[in-house]
C-alpha cells in the first residue's frame, strides 16, 4: 500500500519544515510513504526548501493558479506516481501530522474512500464565536446542498483512495473542499469523518482577505456547485420557489380584494407580476430536463476518462477501478463491461454520511 501526503505551498517556506518533519514514517497497513510539494508559484524558496527538508518530490507550478489548481496538480501527480492512498494537508502547518495514521486506516481497511479531517470548532482558540457558528451552519448547508453531511466541510486535511481521486475533476478555482462533497455524491463514494487536532495559526487564511468575503465566496462556489452538480434538483428548486411565489401575490391579491371594498372585489390578480414568474417557473423546469439529460452525456466522458487515470502510474497498467456495485476493492471486470455498467449513474444518499456503495 503506497501512501503519498501532498501538501499544496504558496510562500510556505517558514512552515513547510515543520509540517514534513510531524509527517509520520511508518503507518500500519502502509509499506510506502512519500510526500509530495506543490508549490503553487511561491515569490520565496519554498520549492527548495521542501527538497531541503526531506520531500519524496515536489512539483513547481510557474504562476500561482491557486489552492484549487494546486490540489487538483497534486493528485495528478500522486496517481502517476502509483498512489494507492492520497492525503492531502496544507502548507501552514494548521494541522497535525500525527493525525494522519487515523486519517488513512479507513481508507487502507477499504471502509470508506474519502476520510475528512474534521475539526473541533470549540476547542480552536483563534476561531471566534462568530466564525464557530458561520463554521457550523455553512457545514450544514454545504451537506444539504452535497448530499454528504460532514461536520466540518471546509478541512483540508483529507484521504482519498486511488479510486476517489481518479474521479475528481475540479471546476471550481476557490477552493476544492466543498467540491470533492459533490464529486462524492455523484458518485456514491463511502465517506467518513475522523476528529482532528489543530495548531495554533502562525497567520491568517489566504483564501479571502475578510471574514464576509470568505464567507460570500463558499456561498456563491455552494451555488454554482449545486446547479452544476445536481442540475434537476436545483432547477426543480427554482420552478418550486416562482410557482409559490406566483401563487402567493395572485392569494393575497384576491385576499385583498375579498376584504376591501365591493368595487375592489373584481380586480384581477396583477397579471404583470404573475405572468412572469409563471413563464420563469416553466422555462426553468424545462432548463433542468436539459441540463439531466446533458449531465447523463457528461458522466460518460467522467467515467473515460477516469479509468485513463486510475490505470496510470507505477503499477497500474493491471490495476481495474470499482465501477460495479457491491465493490468496495477494485473490480476485475473488463473496461468494456464498465463503462457500460457505469453508465447508470448512483444517486447519492441525501441527508446521511455515505457510508458505503449502495445498489
Amino acid at each position: 500500500m503506497r501512501l503519498v501526503i501532498q501538501i499544496p505551498c504558496k510562500d510556505e517556506a517558514r512552515s513547510l519544515p515543520d509540517v514534513l518533519a510531524s509527517i509520520p514514517r511508518r503507518i500500519p497497513g502502509v509499506t510506502s510513504i512519500e510526500t509530495l510539494v506543490i508549490d503553487d508559484g511561491s515569490r520565496d524558496d519554498t520549492g527548495e526548501v521542501g527538497r531541503r527538508h526531506g520531500a519524496t518530490r515536489v512539483v513547481r507550478l510557474p504562476v500561482n493558479r491557486g489552492l484549487a489548481a494546486a490540489f487538483q496538480a497534486g493528485l495528478r501527480e500522486a496517481l502517476r506516481l502509483g498512489a494507492d492512498v492520497i492525503v492531502n494537508t496544507d502548507g501552514d502547518c494548521q494541522y497535525r501530522g500525527e493525525d494522519i495514521a487515523a486519517l488513512v486506516a479507513p481508507v487502507v481497511a477499504g471502509k470508506a474512500s474519502i476520510v475528512i479531517g474534521a475539526r473541533d470548532f470549540d476547542a480552536i482558540g483563534d476561531f471566534t464565536p462568530l466564525k464557530r457558528r458561520l463554521s457550523r451552519i455553512g457545514s450544514r448547508v454545504a451537506g444539504l446542498l452535497s448530499g454528504v453531511r460532514v461536520p466540518d466541510a471546509t478541512s483540508g486535511l483529507r484521504a482519498f483512495s486511488r479510486d476517489a481521486a481518479a474521479r475528481v475533476e475540479l471546476r471550481s478555482t476557490f477552493t476544492h473542499t466543498l467540491e470533492t462533497l459533490f464529486i462524492a455524491a455523484r458518485w456514491n463514494l463511502p465517506v467518513r469523518r475522523v476528529l482532528v487536532g489543530v495548531n495554533p495559526a502562525r497567520r491568517q487564511s489566504r483564501l479571502a482577505p475578510s471574514m464576509a468575503r470568505y464567507v460570500w465566496r463558499q456561498g456563491w462556489s455552494l451555488a454554482r456547485l449545486f446547479f452544476f452538480y445536481r442540475p434537476a434538483a436545483a432547477c426543480g428548486a427554482l420552478s418550486t420557489l416562482l410557482v409559490t411565489l406566483a401563487l402567493a401575490v395572485a392569494a393575497g391579491w384576491r385576499a385583498l380584494g375579498l376584504a376591501g371594498p365591493p368595487q375592489s372585489a373584481s380586480l384581477a390578480p396583477p397579471a404583470l407580476l404573475v405572468a412572469p414568474l409563471l413563464t420563469l417557473a416553466a422555462a426553468s423546469a424545462l432548463w433542468g430536463l436539459t441540463a439531466w439529460v446533458l449531465d447523463l452525456r457528461r458522466r460518460r466522458e467522467e467515467v473515460s476518462r477516469f479509468l485513463r487515470r486510475f490505470a496510470g502510474g507505477a503499477g497500474g497498467a493491471a490495476r481495474r477501478p470499482a465501477l460495479c456495485r457491491h465493490h468496495e476493492s477494485p473490480s476485475t471486470i473488463p473496461a468494456s463491461a464498465a463503462l457500460r455498467r457505469s453508465g447508470r449513474a448512483a444517486r447519492p444518499d441525501r441527508g446521511r454520511d455515505t457510508r458505503r456503495v449502495r445498489g
